[in-house]
């Protein structure tokens, strides 16, 4: 039996699923096989949506029945505390998307160089159909969204 002991002095959060808060980790093989499996199992249900444990089971050629054993066995020995959903950070919940759909006048060229002006405009693009320009705004409050409002 080999037994590797590795301290942690932070927690470990593996992409968006797993997360490990542990002092000490300890991980109990029989055979360096069994090592490699267990390292396995924590790479394949490391993705971006919720793991099928069968695809992930044929991956490794190991039963399913088999997977949800070392996967319990990673549960009950801490490895794996919980599991959690890894929100973007770059995604900023309080602000307010608006897409705005503009009917201009051939005779009005300069609206777009108007619209380039406002911050709060992230694209400016132009369509086929009864409106010309849609645009996406991102605005921090309604109050911020009126008074652009008013400017277009």
């Amino acid at each position: 039996m080999i037994i590797k002991k590795c301290k942690l002095n932070y927690a470990i959060f593996i992409q968006t699923i797993i997360f490990l808060n542990i002092n000490y980790l300890k991980i109990i093989m029989v055979s360096s096989k069994n090592h490699i499996k267990t390292f396995e199992i924590l790479k394949k249900v490391n993705t971006k949506s919720k793991p099928n444990i069968s695809k992930i089971s044929k991956e490794l050629g190991i039963t399913r029945q088999t997977f949800q054993n070392k996967f319990e066995m990673l549960k009950d020995k801490g490895i794996i505390k919980n599991f959690t959903i890894n929100i973007n950070p770059n995604i900023r919940p309080n602000l307010k998307y608006v897409i705005l759909e503009i009917k201009t006048n051939p005779k009005e060229p300069h609206i777009v160089e108007d619209l380039l002006k406002i911050p709060q405009m992230k694209i400016l693009d132009g369509i086929f159909g009864e409106y010309s320009l849609i645009a996406l705004f991102v605005f921090n409050d309604s109050d911020e969204f009126n008074k652009v409002l008013l400017k277009v």
